[in-house]
């Protein structure tokens, strides 16, 4: 009875965890570095269209109580050079972890969370114009001594079991991919 109750509870957490790393491992084999340049590339994406799409992906797992979401980007804002699935995937695992950030926050200084998406363009003398989109929150901030460490895989903040450190990998590897920068 009991016996038989927890030995088909591990087993389910184990299934569920075999099915999260057959996910992981797919997204990962899109990390093979593509045949052609993104100056080649078929692949164009509005930035507005791939935000909405994240939002309505948050929603079924956040609540947005109390957390104002301002989008800047401008409605004709040219198409970027960029796999709209990565575009997506990468603003899914930053607001993801702005949201859990501003979750965590003690219940006099959460107030009211924000979560900031801006979208702009940018030229210079020696490289072509390009898009620069910044997304920010007013979470506690990251710790000076993490910087160094957020990109890498497996590392995480976050307490056992709500976090595997690979979000922000995922995020680095999929710009990069898509011939972008990144910064913290």
């Amino acid at each position: 009875g009991e016996a038989l109750n927890h030995a088909e509870a591990i087993l389910k957490r184990a299934y569920f965890q075999a099915h999260r790393a057959l996910a992981l491992t797919k997204r990962l084999g899109a990390f093979v570095p593509p045949r052609h340049t993104m100056r080649e590339s078929p692949y164009r994406c509005s930035v507005g269209r791939a935000w909405q799409k994240t939002l309505e992906e948050l929603r079924k797992e956040f609540s947005f109580q109390g957390t104002e979401i301002l989008k800047r980007i401008p409605h004709d804002f040219p198409p970027v050079r960029c796999k709209v699935s990565d575009l997506e995937e990468i603003f899914y695992h930053l607001s993801r972890n702005a949201l859990q950030a501003m979750k965590g926050l003690p219940a006099g200084r959460q107030g009211k969370g924000r979560i900031v998406i801006r979208a702009s363009l940018a030229f210079s003398a020696v490289e072509d114009a390009h898009a620069v989109i910044t997304l920010s929150d007013t979470g506690p901030g990251i710790p000076q001594e993490t910087l160094p460490h957020l990109f890498q895989p497996f590392f995480t903040t976050k307490p056992e079991g709500t976090g595997n450190g690979l979000g922000l990998y995922l995020v680095r590897s999929l710009t990069l991919k898509n011939q972008g920068k990144i910064f913290v």
